[in-house]
């Protein structure tokens, strides 16, 4: 990492801390004093494309950047409501000052969009208005550097609010990001200092171990993708394709029973998408077990698996050992009304879903290409 990397994030941590514990407007000593305004704003200031109409963009003062999918629904969202029902927006939200003269806004709100949202959901459910405590960064070449290194800002001001952490695929993300802007992200000495400066963003709720294995799963990604081969680790690409490819199989009343748009969660079937490393097959085997018998869960269930294997022969040889695991299960415990793994092969069978003949006839494929191969080498 280059020393103007660093002495760029070490300036973002300083700027994170004093914004978190207010010193950028309390202490005149601060480096950041009379480079940040406080004021309270309401949610209805604030604009975002997708959730608000043009009228809205004409009256708000401020632009929302982005709102992550988390924010707005399941547990995180429901807890985050009622805390800001109970209490209001405790923490300020940020934005930077839009310095383009021709701009409708004043500024864009680089943390707290998710927090914005809700309030605003909150005035609508109770009528009451919701108010936003509200840092808006002023210096041009701060703003600057916070929209060049955003990522690295929006995750560490995550960091420190119980539901407001940065997702792991968030996380993730960032990490393949800088990857692919290194030049030769190989070696030893830049995965280490990705790892730390990953960590030094995440620490308040991550640990390091968790950091370093988030970047050897991305590396493998890598490695996969090199090989032909797609990697369905990153959770909201393999339930995307998953969704599509169940709803164009031929397994009856899938399309249109989806409880939302974003997982798997389904009004008829429980739908299982997981790797086969790390005993993922065994402990949803268990779930299914507490589902049919303590439980009652009437439901079907759907398993559809994918591998991590970093060569073709490898995947069909894991896709082939997964389907005999779970089939000499299924003689005993009718456990899942279907199986499929999910294609992994690139140009071939990526986003399909695969029988056991599939894999079959896959392995025995590769197997005869690598005979050929070998035989041709003598």
């Amino acid at each position: 990492m280059s020393k103007t990397r660093i002495k760029e994030q070490n300036l973002l941590l300083r700027l994170v801390s004093e914004l978190k514990n207010r010193t950028v407007v309390t202490d005149v000593k601060s480096e950041f004093y009379g480079k940040v305004d406080f004021r309270v704003d309401t949610t209805s200031d604030f604009y975002h494309e997708t959730y608000h109409d043009a009228e809205r963009k004409e009256t708000s003062k401020y632009q929302l950047d982005q709102v992550r999918i988390k924010s707005i629904g399941g547990k995180t969202y429901e807890k985050r409501f009622q805390s800001i029902k109970s209490r209001g927006i405790a923490e300020e939200v940020v934005s930077l000052k839009d310095f383009n003269p021709h701009s409708l806004f004043e500024a864009t709100t680089a943390d707290g969009n998710g927090r914005v949202i809700t309030g605003e959901a909150v005035t609508s459910a109770s009528g009451d208005a919701v108010d936003v405590p509200h840092f808006i960064i002023t210096d041009k070449d701060l703003c600057n550097l916070i929209r060049r290194r955003k990522k690295f800002f929006q995750n560490k001001m995550n960091d420190r609010l119980p539901g407001d952490e940065s997702d792991p695929e968030d996380i993730k993300d960032y990490i393949r990001g800088e990857i692919q802007l290194e030049a030769d992200p190989d070696t030893k000495t830049f995965k280490t200092s990705l790892i730390d400066e990953v960590y030094e963003m995440t620490k308040n709720s991550r640990t390091r171990s968790t950091i370093k294995n988030w970047v050897t799963q991305v590396y493998k990604e890598r490695d996969q993708n090199e090989a032909g081969i797609t990697c369905w680790k990153p959770q909201d690409k393999r339930y995307a394709v998953t969704r599509r490819a169940l709803e164009n199989s031929d397994v009856p009343e899938i399309a249109g029973n989806w409880e939302n748009d974003v997982d798997l969660t389904h009004k008829k079937y429980v739908i299982y998408a997981k790797s086969t490393n790390k005993g993922n097959l065994e402990k949803d085997l268990g779930t299914r077990m507490v589902a049919k018998e303590h439980n009652k869960d009437s439901k079907k269930a759907i398993c559809v698996f994918y591998t991590e294997a970093t060569t073709q022969k490898k995947v069909a040889a894991a896709q082939v050992e997964a389907f005999s695991k779970l089939n000499n299960v299924q003689s005993a415990y009718n456990f899942y009304d279907h199986i499929f793994a999910l294609g992994q092969i690139k140009g071939l069978d990526s986003g399909c879903l695969l029988t056991f003949g599939d894999s079959q006839k896959a392995k025995e494929s590769l197997e005869n290409i690598s005979e050929l191969n070998a035989n041709a080498a003598k």
